[in-house]
């Protein structure tokens, strides 16, 4: 792509940018590249373990939660399977295997270094989110700086305090230090502290570092693009909360500075990566158990299959 995929930026947002929520315009909704029949031809060149296919329940509170794989159905089949189930589909790292989609990706972060110059990002990842009618994202947070890119439907998005009680340090220096993965408690009275943003096809939404959020899908089918990246704010965070954490693992010792930011940073991450170097981190492998399988021809896009590890 040639043409600016940024197009609604404001000057003021490389002031808020990783502190407040911005939603911005963008012409991706245009290109070819997200069309359904374009996504449908992905799904069958997407390796397996570039997938992840899950089917999930109605209630916010519980995270009811099943793994399912493609199987030998169609780029096709699985359009329609998710426009007519439950399913949430994510094609990770889709710049690894098609160049096409790694060219959106650099020029996406292309346009934003040059809005905000002294931002420099590194590890990219794009992901593509082909998810069904009233689907729904349970509440979690992310690592990496995370965006949301809406190309075709409509979300609701729900993001709240990244902080206590909404997310307790405890939580996430667990989650970092791999200790369990990136979902933890949600109370629905948290609901009245949240930003709620309903994003339309031709925009984007990019939030605070580790904000918790969860996402509700309306009556219809909806693509999204998921980028996230690092750059010296998330590296700095990431290696505060592993230092404190490896501290509160050998030491007892809840530590009381989370910034990114200060003389702190630097022994925190020396301890962070004296902890990896030792091999301490708990080497918890998480192994996907899959429980079923496209198949367009049933009521809810899926068919059950004996439980196995995900190849």
């Amino acid at each position: 792509m040639s043409d600016r995929i940024v197009t609604g930026w404001k000057p003021h947002f490389a002031k808020v940018w990783s502190k407040e929520t911005v939603v911005i315009d963008h012409s991706l909704h245009t290109s070819s590249l997200f069309s359904e029949e374009a996504i449908a031809e992905l799904i069958e060149q997407t390796p397996p373990e570039h997938y992840n296919l899950a089917t999930m329940g109605h209630d916010t509170k519980r995270a009811e939660w099943r793994e399912g794989i493609v199987g030998g159905a169609s780029g096709k089949e699985t359009m329609e399977a998710i426009k007519n189930g439950r399913l949430w589909l994510n094609i990770r790292h889709c710049q690894d295997f098609d160049p096409r989609y790694k060219a959106v990706l650099d020029q996406l972060f292309e346009e934003f270094e040059a809005h905000m110059p002294g931002l420099h990002t590194y590890k990219r990842n794009m992901g593509i989110l082909i998810t069904s009618p009233k689907c729904q994202t349970f509440y979690h947070f992310d690592l990496p700086g995370q965006h949301l890119w809406q190309i075709k439907g409509r979300k609701k998005v729900y993001i709240y305090p990244n902080r206590d009680p909404f997310l307790p340090n405890i939580d996430r220096q667990r989650v970092i230090m791999k200790e369990t993965r990136e979902e933890f408690p949600f109370e629905e009275w948290y609901d009245d502290y949240a930003e709620v943003y309903h994003l339309e096809p031709g925009q984007m939404a990019y939030w605070p570092l580790h904000a918790p959020h969860r996402v509700e899908n309306e009556d219809c089918l909806n693509i999204s693009l998921t980028l996230e990246h690092w750059d010296t704010d998330v590296r700095n965070l990431y290696a505060v909360h592993y230092g404190n954490g490896v501290l509160r693992r050998t030491l007892g010792y809840q530590a009381g500075n989370h910034q990114p930011y200060g003389f702190h940073v630097y022994p925190k991450a020396a301890l962070s990566l004296a902890w990896k170097k030792l091999g301490m981190e708990r080497k918890t492998v998480f192994r996907d158990e899959v429980d079923f399988k496209i198949d367009a021809s049933k009521p809810m896009g899926l068919a059950d299959i004996p439980m196995m590890a995900k190849a």
